[in-house]
């Protein structure tokens, strides 16, 4: 089954559907966001509401073509690429998509720095999608074992770099080594996918999840 390497936090079900409704998303799917068309209808209301966003540009569907979608108040910075992994292990979406491993639903998303991600066990026959669904500024495809520090440490040196990051917190080593640091000066400043956590499930914590997806094909 399919598994991710990550970075974002849990947007409840329930917190989906109100949302749904709310925004009255006639092409968004709340049980299975990563349905075709339901990710980028929810990405496009996300841009449409918020404009701490970073700037993206839409993919041509059907014949036409690519649009760019800013914030609102168009003064966002564009987003660095998710960091490439320098281990073999770690292949590209957008390859594995097209390799014979698959359809990929977070591949399908590489044009946005806005990342949504489903997790599902097709054992589990007690339930047709999980509690939760996952929104991320970072998500890599594991299909061998990998080095998960190493990846970590990669994607917050680079964060550290851009000018408008995703996350303005202490870093993994830091909160392993300090647990109790102060965090009052990152409040103050939090990154973009901090303050779409505050919109969307303010309770959450942006942290790191090893996240399997047994459910990727869906029509549904």
């Amino acid at each position: 089954m399919p598994t991710y390497l990550c970075h974002g936090f849990r947007w409840r079900r329930r917190s989906i559907r109100v949302y749904v409704v709310i925004q009255d998303l006639d092409d968004a799917a709340p049980e299975w966001i990563t349905t075709p068309g339901s990710a980028r209808c929810f990405i496009e209301s996300f841009y449409s509401l918020f404009d701490f966003l970073p700037d993206c540009t839409l993919p041509p569907t059907g014949a036409s073509s690519a649009a760019t979608l800013p914030s609102p108040t168009s003064h966002a910075h564009h987003a660095p690429p998710s960091p490439p992994s320098s281990q073999p292990l770690l292949s590209s979406l957008s390859q594995l998509s097209g390799a014979g491993f698959g359809p990929d639903s977070v591949a399908a998303q590489d044009w946005s720095p806005v990342k949504l991600l489903e997790e599902y066990d097709p054992s589990n026959l007690d339930e047709v999608s999980r509690p939760h669904a996952y929104v991320a500024d970072y998500i890599t495809r594991i299909d061998s074992s990998c080095d998960i520090f190493d990846e970590i440490q990669r994607y917050e040196t680079r964060v550290k770099q851009d000018s408008n990051p995703a996350v303005t917190g202490p870093s993994a080593q830091d909160r392993l080594s300090n647990p109790e640091k102060n965090t009052t000066d990152h409040k103050a400043r939090s990154g973009w996918l901090e303050k779409l956590r505050n919109q969307l499930q303010v309770d959450a914590d942006v942290q790191w999840y090893i996240v399997v997806n047994g459910g990727e094909d869906r029509p549904w």
